[in-house]
């Protein structure tokens, strides 16, 4: 079965790529941009088909760009919602790389297209968007697989950090919504980095409230971060370590205000207020009443 319908693509992929003609390269108005997109549609019933001809005219590789033309075949390639996966997962990997910003937002309104379910290329696609795609597609493409807890965007987020720093901040961002804890290293060399993009105090933040996000076993690389021997990285730590404290974390709060008094006073108040809070319950498990556990 799988065969045959293969087969059947790959015929009308061919046939399309073969038969339809290329488009003016000036349009001057919506209905000769129309009549254009009908003739490539006319060249094949199959809807994968019909989906990659409007690929081809929404990014043409081989001649001069009809912008009218590509609007309009943008609109309506993301209007076949699931029929036109195939043909994005195609586009992303052989348009010029200055259009697959584009592809990633067509691809992002055919998602909408789709009323439930998940179909089978939309995951790959939005994976194949990170290896394939500029810098521009990649931070587009990072924030949806946030959004739709994909496991496997992890290391493909954290590569396209390596190829391109800059977008090291969306993708600490995105890692964190992600919240998936194979992360947690990464955003521990983030939190303690140093240099410019890397000790930029937004992006060590983002990366310290990321790991207290995943809480479990990500935990305890926060906790030592709070260790730190340099001012920033602990602060940032204990700030977002904070919340998530629990009566286990009594000595790690003790712990930090006694060795750095002199810390930033808003730091310091809050760590003795949480301590003070987590003590409060002690007492109250000695007496043996019952404890609320403390709010996050």
């Amino acid at each position: 079965m799988f065969e045959r319908s293969f087969t059947r693509y790959a015929a009308s992929v061919a046939m399309a790529a073969a038969v339809w003609s290329p488009a003016p390269t000036a349009v001057t108005t919506d209905e000769e941009a129309e009549q254009i997109l009908r003739a490539a549609k006319r060249v094949t019933t199959s809807i994968d088909g019909q989906a990659l001809a409007l690929a081809h005219l929404a990014w043409p590789s081989e001649r001069p760009v009809d912008h009218r033309v590509a609007f309009a075949a943008r609109d309506e390639l993301a209007g076949f919602g699931q029929h036109a996966l195939k043909a994005l997962r195609e586009a992303l990997r052989t348009v010029d790389p200055l259009y697959r910003a584009d592809v990633v937002a067509v691809l992002l309104e055919a998602r909408r297209k789709v009323p439930t379910g998940m179909p089978a290329d939309l995951l790959p696609a939005f994976e194949e968007s990170m290896w394939y795609g500029s810098v521009e597609a990649q931070r587009l493409a990072m924030r949806e697989l946030a959004q739709i807890e994909y496991e496997r965007g992890v290391l493909p987020i954290i590569d396209a950090v390596y190829d391109h720093p800059g977008l090291l901040r969306p993708a600490t961002l995105s890692l964190g919504r992600l919240m998936n804890v194979r992360a947690r290293f990464f955003l521990d060399a983030v939190l303690r980095a140093e240099g410019d993009p890397l000790g930029d105090p937004r992006i060590r933040a983002a990366a310290a409230a990321s790991l207290a996000s995943f809480q479990g076993v990500a935990t305890p690389v926060l906790r030592a971060a709070c260790r730190s021997e340099r001012p920033e990285v602990r602060q940032t730590a204990i700030a977002a370590l904070v919340p998530i404290t629990g009566l286990e974390d009594l000595t790690v709060l003790h712990e930090y205000i006694a060795l750095h008094p002199d810390d930033d006073s808003a730091v310091m108040r809050l760590v003795a207020q949480r301590a003070q809070l987590l003590e409060s319950l002690v007492d109250q498990l000695q007496r043996g009443e019952p404890v609320a556990p403390p709010d996050f």
